[in-house]
C-alpha cells in the first residue's frame, strides 16, 4: 500500500461519522475543525483586543471605562462569529438552531435560566454602560468598591478592603445600584460633626475648612465647604471631593484624626 492509499484511508476514517443526529453527521475531522476554529477565534479576539488597546486607546482621550466596554464588545463579537462558523462546520445550521431555541429552552427549563439572564445582562451593561470599569459603586449594604472587570456573566468589584467580589450581572439590571462616579471620576464625601450649642460657629467652620484644604487627598476644586444644621446640638457638615475613590477610607480617617485633635485643643467638645 503506497502513501496515497494511506492518506485516502486516513481521510476516510477521519470523516467517518461517529454520531448521527437527524441530518447532522459528526466525525473526528469535523470535531477537529470545530475545536480549531473555536481556539483560533478566541486567540484572534484576544490578540485584536490587545492591539486595539495598545495602538488606538494608548493615545485616546476616551476614559478607561469606555475603552474597556468597546474592547469587550469587539472581543465577544469576534468570538461569537467564530462559534457560529464552527457550528456550521459540523453541519449545524444556525437558523435551524435558533428556530428551535424556544423548544430547547422549555426542555432545559430553569437549569440555564440564570446563565442566560446573566449573559444578556452582561451584553446590556457593555452597550448601555450603567457601570463601567473604574467606577466606584455601592451594591446593597454590603458591597462598596471599584469595578475592576466586566465579564459576560459577572462583574468583579474590589472593595476598599482589597477583596474581590464577583457579582452576577443580572443584579445590575434588576436591582438598585449606586454609582458614585457615573459621570465623573471624583466623588463627594460628607462628614458630620456634632457640637454643643455654645460653641463659636465661625471657629468651628474655620477649623474644618483649613484642615480640609491642607489635606493632600482633598481636591482644591471643587473647594471644601461647611454647612450647618441646628437642632438639640449643632451639626456641622464638611463637604469635600476626592479624586481617587480607593482613598475614600484613608482620607476620611485622616481628616477625622486631625479634626478631633483640633477640637480637643480648642475645647470644642
Amino acid at each position: 500500500m503506497d502513501w496515497s492509499q494511506y492518506v485516502f484511508q486516513l481521510n476516510e476514517e477521519l470523516k467517518y461519522p461517529l454520531l448521527k443526529l437527524q441530518n447532522y453527521e459528526i466525525s473526528v475531522w469535523s470535531i477537529f475543525v470545530f475545536v480549531l476554529i473555536i481556539v483560533f477565534s478566541k486567540v484572534l479576539a484576544t490578540r485584536l483586543s490587545k492591539i486595539i488597546t495598545k495602538t488606538y486607546f494608548h493615545s485616546s482621550s476616551l476614559d478607561i471605562g469606555r475603552q474597556d466596554s468597546l474592547v469587550k464588545i469587539v472581543h465577544y463579537t469576534i468570538y461569537s462569529i467564530g462559534i457560529m462558523i464552527a457550528l456550521q462546520t459540523i453541519g449545524i445550521n444556525i437558523s435551524t438552531l435558533l428556530a428551535g431555541g424556544a423548544v430547547l429552552a422549555v426542555g432545559i427549563g430553569f437549569g440555564i435560566q440564570n446563565i442566560v439572564t446573566n449573559f444578556v445582562a452582561g451584553i446590556l451593561i457593555l452597550f448601555e454602560r450603567p457601570i463601567k470599569k473604574g467606577d466606584f459603586i455601592e451594591v446593597g449594604k454590603d458591597v462598596f468598591g471599584i469595578v475592576t472587570d466586566i465579564a459576560i456573566r459577572h462583574t468583579t468589584v474590589k472593595t476598599l478592603d482589597n477583596v474581590a467580589i464577583l457579582i452576577p450581572n443580572s443584579k445590575f439590571v434588576t436591582e438598585n445600584i449606586t454609582n458614585w462616579t457615573y459621570q465623573e471620576s471624583q466623588i463627594k464625601i460628607r462628614m458630620a460633626f456634632n457640637t454643643p450649642l455654645t460653641v463659636k460657629v465661625k471657629d468651628v467652620e474655620k477649623i474644618l475648612s483649613e484642615i480640609a484644604k491642607n489635606n493632600s487627598g482633598v481636591l482644591a476644586d471643587p473647594e471644601p465647604s461647611v454647612l450647618l444644621d441646628v437642632g438639640a446640638n449643632l451639626t456641622f457638615h464638611l463637604i469635600i471631593w476626592i479624586k481617587d475613590p480607593a482613598m475614600y477610607n484613608v482620607v476620611r480617617s485622616s481628616l477625622n484624626f486631625e479634626i478631633i485633635e483640633a477640637f480637643q485643643k480648642n475645647n470644642i467638645y
